[in-house]
């Protein structure tokens, strides 16, 4: 046997293997009852035990399957000397443990507890536990569901579980599944002797007389309890009470019916199944896969190498995948992000087809069928172009008259002289005017004569300039004609 934990009543082993002779499958762990135990603490543990056996032991092949799968009940009763001393239990699954490291300590693993979806940030850190993989409201939801049918299946055969709270519930997350843990002081409805305890923060308030006997009405109570904490994660919540922080997680609905299970008067409580019923429900409304309201293509034909372009209307997806012929597969993350579609290339023929996802299923469509062609080669060294008949045309003979004609005459200096221009003479010109008599007789006259011949010879000197501009410009356009060949000869004329 390997050690595991210890509790208040006994101490519990991992077995190597089943005892021989029990008819027990499985990994089974061995709950030692505490010999430190005082004689009367003993025989009531004891007492539990047995009648969790016999409880067991009456129901039905499929109660009974049922009871095992989401409990660690105990299976069979384990004697020494005639003296009980023990039960038999399923070993619980590594996948309900989670690691521990703890900073400056030793790395380990413990139950995950449901008690650990309520727990603070702080006290998580300090312990180097991750509850990461439960943080999702579904998950949650789902765990509180299935604690819900675990105590509907118990009051089901008149069970009291008894001292239920969110450390006697041991979760995994991957799928979110649960098992309900310390099973023995579980009693039926009719045994008057019970003796069941109740963990901190979690007493009914009918229960302040420690006379009362539990029933399921403060089975319900706890279970609300553990619902209302379960669903919320934060510092004080292991002693919440008030279900109006669900609002948001659930409906209203979902409020009023947490709140009814935590009313101070037992009978205007539900029974534990409207709990289950509903937060089964809740999940449903909550988990569907996607709805794909239409896929299509733009195109049914077009040759290799094209694009097809395809579209789809679609709720609740997280991503779209678009798969084809011969290995087309295109991954879509954000499906609301393609209002126009999207453009693929399909490598062959066949059915186009659209798949909707998010992380509760998937639904598809076929979009369409699309027919891709080969486009034909084309081999230009087997091209023949057509070629049109046109009648032999007569010879054109040149009149005798124009092979007489001399060519064109040379261009040169010599046959061309440049033309004489004759410049006048303004200085004479200025030199015979004289100035007007003034038209004030009483201003003196005024000596306008150099005035008058100095600015005749700057506009004769402005003219000879431009004169000799226009000469040169045009000298230089006979030269450029003169250097040209001369017909006939192939040379250049001399200037």
């Amino acid at each position: 046997m390997t050690f595991i934990a210890e509790g208040a009543e006994g101490r519990v082993h991992r077995l190597a293997a089943p005892p021989v002779g029990t008819g027990l499958g499985g990994p089974l762990a061995f709950k030692e009852i505490r010999t430190d135990l005082g004689a009367a603490d003993r025989a009531s543990v004891v007492q539990a035990m047995e009648h969790a056996m016999a409880l067991r032991t009456a129901m039905d092949p499929a109660d009974r399957a049922e009871l095992d799968r989401v409990t660690t009940w105990p299976l069979a009763l384990v004697r020494h000397g005639g003296t009980t001393v023990g039960a038999l239990l399923p070993l619980i699954p590594d996948d309900f443990f989670v690691r521990t490291n703890p900073p400056g300590g030793q790395p380990g693993r413990v139950v995950f507890e449901f008690a650990f979806l309520c727990s603070s940030d702080t006290y998580l850190k300090a312990n180097g536990i991750d509850r990461s993989g439960a943080d999702d409201p579904l998950i949650r939801l789902a765990l509180a569901a299935q604690l819900s049918y675990v105590i509907a299946l118990l009051h089901r055969r008149g069970i009291v579980y008894g001292d239920l709270s969110l450390r006697n519930v041991a979760i995994a997350v991957n799928p979110p599944r649960l098992l309900l843990l310390d099973c023995d002081p579980a009693a039926a409805l009719s045994n008057t002797g019970r003796r069941q305890l109740h963990s901190p923060f979690f007493k009914p308030p009918e229960c302040v007389d420690s006379t009362v006997l539990q029933d399921l009405a403060t089975d319900v109570y706890k279970l609300g309890l553990c619902v209302l904490r379960g669903l919320v994660t934060g510092s004080g919540v292991t002693q919440l009470k008030d279900p109006r922080v669900l609002a948001g997680t659930l409906d209203q609905a979902g409020v009023d019916l947490v709140t009814r299970a935590l009313a101070t008067r037992p009978g205007d409580r539900p029974p534990a199944k409207a709990l289950y019923q509903y937060l089964e429900s809740a999940i449903l409304a909550k988990a569907q896969p996607p709805v794909l309201h239409l896929a299509a293509v733009n195109r049914a034909a077009l040759l290799r190498g094209g694009d097809v372009v395809v579209t789809w209307s679609v709720t609740g997806a997280t991503r779209i995948r678009i798969t084809g012929t011969n290995g087309l597969a295109v991954e879509i993350q954000d499906p609301d992000g393609h209002p126009n579609g999207c453009a693929v290339q399909p490598t062959a023929s066949g059915n186009i087809v659209v798949e909707a996802v998010n992380n509760h299923g998937s639904v598809s469509a076929v979009a369409g069928f699309v027919d891709l062609y080969e486009l034909p080669p084309l081999d230009l060294s087997q091209l023949v172009l057509p070629r049109t008949d046109v009648p032999a045309l007569a010879p054109v003979q040149v009149p005798s008259v124009l092979s007489a004609l001399p060519p064109a005459p040379a261009v040169s200096t010599q046959a061309h002289p440049v033309p004489q221009l004759a410049v006048p003479d303004f200085w004479s010109t200025a030199r015979a005017l004289q100035p007007a008599t003034p038209p004030n007789p009483a201003l003196p006259a005024a000596d306008l004569a150099a005035d008058t011949t100095e600015a005749f010879q700057r506009a004769q000197r402005d003219v000879n300039e431009r004169v000799l501009g226009v000469i040169f410009t045009a000298l230089q356009t006979v030269l450029t004609s003169a250097r040209k060949l001369s017909p006939g000869t192939g040379k250049v004329a001399n200037p």
